[in-house]
This record gives structure tokens, sequence and C-alpha cells, in this order.
């Protein structure tokens, strides 16, 4: 039984190690350089649709995805229950549609690569920032120690 544990805790370790140094990014072909997690919230719940002169679409992960309940407590500082009803409210009264959702993070990078304006948020390690900065402007916003604060 011993023999089970130890390489169990080796792999949850490095699991909890790699989790930790995971951090919360914003992507988009427009360029982001002196956005703030504020800007980044008013364009999340429709009450700024442009940066910089330049009109963003904003993408959101479906529901079940970890990431969306992550960016939503940390940037937009609502539970997901919470940001459906304010866009439910919203759309009542007339005043814009939620964000489009994807499933996955691959469809996430691939509309924020072909859709003009198109800004999304991935959860990522420092190391892959480095190529997706050859693609994409990026904004960090909070790494998991921060926003698990």
């Amino acid at each position: 039984m011993t023999r089970l544990r130890r390489p169990l805790l080796i792999a949850l370790l490095a699991l909890s190690s790699a989790c930790a140094r995971a951090e919360l990014y914003l992507l988009s072909k427009v360029e982001l350089s002196g956005m703030t997690e504020r800007i980044a919230e008013r364009i999340y719940t429709g009450k700024q649709l442009d940066y910089n002169n330049k009109s963003l679409t904003p993408l959101n992960y479906t529901p079940e995805n970890p990431v969306r309940q992550r960016f939503l407590g940390t940037v937009i500082g609502k539970t997901d229950a919470e940001y459906v009803a304010y866009w439910a409210t919203r759309r009542y009264v007339g005043l814009g549609t939620p964000p489009e959702e994807v499933r996955d993070r691959l469809k996430m990078l691939n509309l924020i690569s072909s859709r003009e304006g198109a800004l999304g948020y991935i959860e990522a390690s420092s190391e892959e920032m480095v190529e997706l900065r050859k693609k994409y402007s990026v904004l960090l916003i909070r790494n998991a120690e921060t926003a698990a604060k």
C-alpha cells in the first residue's frame, strides 16, 4: 500500500505545483498594452465595447469550465450564477447580449486568431506564454497565488 501512495503523492504534488504556476491571461490580436482588470471587467459586462478605438468582442468559456469560474471571480467579482443573472437582466432591458461562449481552450485560441477584435482569456504557465506572445497581444491578469487571496 505504501508503495502505491508514494507515486500518487508525487504525482499530486507535481500537479499542484503546475497549477500554482498557472496564470490568467487576456489575449487578443488588438493591442492590449495599458489595459487594466477594470477595463476587462467593463468589457465582459457590456459597459465598454472598445479599447484604444478598436472594437472588442469578448469570448467566454461555457459555465462548466473552471477557468471561467476563476475569471469571473477574479476579474468580474461575480459567481457564475450572478453573472448569468446580470446578463439576463441586461438582455431583458435591451442593453446587449452576453459574450459568446466557447467550450475549450483550443476553440478560444482559434476564435481569437480568426476574428478581428476578439478578446478571450486562458489559463497558462509563463513558459507557454512565451510562444503565445509571438501571435497575440497578451495581458497578465493575475497569477494563481494572487487570485487565491
